[in-house]
């Protein structure tokens, strides 16, 4: 008799595996996973620095990705490309097993990827960071549910910048360049 219950015992357990879990987003990424098809569509957001008089233009978009056809849940795909300078970010929001995770590309090699596989903040990857603030102000501008990218203490540093901000629903608000130049996200210039 004790046999059977250990043995019982022992289907249960394996009948309520994390593998039979499906995918999902942790309450932490769900800010940044949700977007706003107005201010996220194929556009343009503009980029300034002040001292420096450099104004940078910026094509982004956001779409969702259903990887599996029978998943539920959704990717999150993020590109932003700069007109002119060294500026490229595809972020990736994904949901697993585990919450979720993101997978980096921010550099023009597209060859080179970084995985942030666990979402509680902050989250580090060979020297890279990922954090999140809940608010955030840029060009007298207050945004909520900000991502922040940091690669300072990577020990080579393959991004294209030191550290960018983005908010949930607007994207890229603040880029600062591996030289220390930061450029802040602006609205539309007047022509």
């Amino acid at each position: 008799m004790k046999s059977v219950f250990y043995l019982l015992a022992a289907l249960l357990l394996v009948a309520c595996s994390d593998s039979d879990n499906p995918p999902y987003y942790s309450y932490n990424l769900v800010p940044f996973v949700f977007v706003d098809d107005i201010s996220m569509g194929d556009s343009v957001i503009y980029l300034k620095n002040d001292s420096v008089s450099i104004k940078e233009t910026v094509d982004h978009y956001a779409f969702y990705k259903n990887k599996v056809e029978e998943d539920s849940n959704w990717t999150l795909i993020y590109h932003a490309d700069a007109r002119a300078l060294a500026i490229h970010v595809m972020l990736e929001i994904s949901p697993n097993r585990d919450g979720g995770g993101f997978r980096l590309q921010c550099g023009s090699r597209k060859d080179f990827s970084i995985n942030f596989g666990h979402p509680e903040f902050p989250i580090k990857e060979k020297g890279y960071m990922l954090d999140v603030v809940d608010s955030f102000k840029v060009a007298g501008v207050l945004y909520r549910d900000v991502l922040v990218f940091d690669g300072t203490r990577a020990d080579t540093n393959k991004c294209d910048m030191a550290r960018f901000y983005y908010a949930a629903n607007y994207g890229i608000v603040k880029v600062v360049s591996k030289n220390g130049i930061e450029l802040s996200r602006i609205p539309e210039p007047s022509k």
